[in-house]
């Protein structure tokens, strides 16, 4: 049993590696150039002392828009599939071509199916990071409609990608050392505004996707 769980991580790891990269169709040369911007910001923390506290009071209540659910549907036109959360764990996959042939837009069981895989991550605060994630590249796809990604998107990876990139941003200094300030990048990620996350994860995608072309 344990000799075919590291074999099935260790082809996870694989995978995995494999999809640090995207293979794109369509243009996208461009695809970096609009940039979200502060009016997609709440007014206000709801309560909640910082943009932290607000991703944790919204990742509890777990209440999406029929935007964000109808946004999913339309990336998932763009992509082979989604994977949410947990990066190892194949459950976690949406598949496109399964999920578009069996269920329609609007309807219940696609809104159930996407909440059961969110409703995975445990910590509520990640969860809504999980979901602007999904919601930016639902606008990413919207704004390119000719852009078509001939793999899965990984979340996990996109965010990681997106935490690194933020941080390099404004600490340059640490470029080639990077693995020593991981801790402060993700906090300072977590207490970014809406938009300027939503930018991180656009950056993270031309990163994945210019990295498989140099």
């Amino acid at each position: 049993l344990l000799k075919e769980t590291l074999e099935d991580y260790g082809n996870s790891e694989t995978q995995l590696g494999l999809l640090e990269t995207l293979h794109v169709d369509g243009n996208q040369q461009d695809l970096g150039r609009a940039r979200f911007s502060n009016s997609m910001d709440p007014k206000h923390f709801g309560g909640a002392e910082d943009w932290y506290a607000w991703r944790e009071q919204q990742g509890s209540v777990g209440r999406e828009s029929e935007a964000f659910y109808h946004g999913v549907w339309e990336l998932l036109h763009h992509c082979k599939g989604l994977m949410i959360g947990e990066k190892y764990n194949g459950k976690r996959r949406i598949d496109s071509e399964t999920v578009l042939a069996q269920m329609t837009a609007g309807e219940q069981s696609f809104r159930l199916h996407i909440n059961h895989i969110l409703n995975k991550i445990q910590a509520p605060v990640y969860r809504q990071l999980s979901v602007e994630a999904l919601f930016a590249l639902a606008s990413i796809v919207r704004n390119n409609p000719d852009l078509s990604i001939g793999d899965t998107l990984v979340i996990d990876i996109l965010i990681g990608h997106a935490v690194r990139l933020c941080w390099l941003q404004e600490h340059p200094e640490f470029h080639d050392r990077y693995e020593e300030c991981v801790s402060l990048a993700w906090q300072a990620f977590y207490q970014l505004p809406p938009h300027a996350l939503a930018n991180g994860i656009l950056d993270a995608l031309v990163f994945l996707l210019n990295d498989n072309h140099d």
